[in-house]
């Protein structure tokens, strides 16, 4: 069997994640499977938060350590640039003549030979200098010195990066990629495994879900002004907000913020079967981070029956199949569209209705069909 590495950095819960995990999958029967990370965890894990069968089924595991990196920070949003290029370096110099194919199944790495890339978001290379703004991350003249050095330091080569065969998680992605890097990107969609429970219409709670890692560029603040909005109409309605932790400042911002409302509930990361009981037992979701690559919390909303409502920028439109009646680009236009569903009933109907048809395109067998396909053209080409 031809060996596999599947790079991934870092597991802190996602739809890149998600995608990793599927990629395992759809390989471990054709291929000799190795997962390398940075992260300590367990392939059972793995199938716990995403469904997946990895456990016992002949995957293998490498987990590369970062000499003097604390575990606290192994486990933060932080540093992902140099967990990026650490993990790249790595490969390259211990692991590229033991593999048949490198995977990355998160964005641009280069691996001193062609290799397959699920690009998430450019993040890398010259994307770091040009995308920044359009999501919100902060940037600085200090930060750009210092992505240029962790580049040099791991030998990146943006020409071989391009050679690589590139994947993109939604068209608006590929579209950027096309942008920065000239490359044609094929878009697979990342899956989810369908587990949610089927709760009647009229026996569902009255409320939102959000669903975000706590970070300041995921907007939240804009879902509590929203929702808040939406209550002073008479809607008496609640939002959960699900998700870990990633900038403690800002989560202690987002509570000030909410101050000692009642209607705003403050959910951590939840295990997998308490996430989908808490989804499929509410009407509406809402996201608020404008130039959101793709958005897998949307796709799981879908999938447990909720309404979403999200921005008409990024993935996000993409996922509800680009329906005017959902997307906004002002929290003012949020507002209006959601006040317009929530008083109409047969509204509602016909949009859960029009979302169902979109369930097919985030299907696992779908993507573990579309991986394979893939991989198996790879490595043909490297032999």
């Amino acid at each position: 069997m031809k060996k596999i590495a599947v790079l991934f950095p870092a597991f802190l819960g996602g739809g890149a994640e998600a995608a990793c995990a599927w990629i395992l999958e759809s390989l471990k029967v054709d291929f000799d499977v190795t997962l390398v990370t940075l992260s300590d965890l367990s392939l059972a894990q793995l199938d716990e938060q995403y469904g997946t069968m990895l456990s016992g089924c002949g995957v293998k595991f490498k987990r590369v350590r970062i000499p003097f990196m604390h575990e606290r920070i192994e486990k933060s949003f932080s540093m992902f640039s140099f967990r990026q290029f650490f993990l790249m370096r790595y490969y390259k110099k211990h692991l590229a003549g033991k593999f048949d194919l490198a995977i990355s199944a998160f964005n641009e790495m280069n691996f001193g030979h062609k290799g397959v890339q699920y690009i998430y978001f450019p993040m890398f290379g010259q994307a770091s200098d040009k995308v920044r703004s359009i999501v919100g991350y902060p940037d600085s003249t200090v930060r750009r010195i210092y992505k240029r050095l962790l580049r040099s330091w791991a030998e990146y080569s943006e020409a071989q990066m391009r050679e690589n065969i590139t994947l993109a998680d939604s068209h608006w992605v590929a579209d950027l990629i096309k942008d920065i890097y000239g490359v044609n990107a094929r878009v697979v969609y990342p899956p989810t495994a369908p587990n949610f429970p089927d709760i009647p219409w009229g026996e569902r709670e009255d409320g939102f879900v959000l669903v975000s890692r706590i970070v300041r560029e995921k907007n939240i603040e804009a879902a509590i002004r929203i929702i808040s909005e939406i209550r002073r109409m008479g809607f008496n309605v609640h939002l959960h907000i699900i998700g870990g932790v990633g900038d403690q400042k800002y989560r202690a911002e987002l509570e000030q913020m909410a101050g000692d409302q009642d209607w705003i509930v403050w959910e951590k990361r939840l295990p997998k079967s308490e996430y989908a009981s808490l989804l499929a037992r509410h009407k509406w979701g809402i996201h608020t981070r404008k130039n959101e690559p793709f958005g897998i919390g949307i796709v799981e909303m879908i999938l447990a029956g909720v309404i979403p409502f999200v921005p008409a920028e990024g993935g996000p439109a993409e996922v509800i199949n680009g329906d005017k009646r959902l997307l906004w680009r002002a929290e003012k236009e949020a507002i209006s569209k959601i006040e317009a569903v929530l008083k109409d009933r047969r509204l509602q109907e016909q949009i859960r209705k029009d979302l169902g048809r979109y369930r097919y395109k985030f299907d696992p067998e779908i993507f573990k069909k579309e991986i394979l396909e893939i991989v198996h053209q790879a490595v043909n080409k490297a032999t």
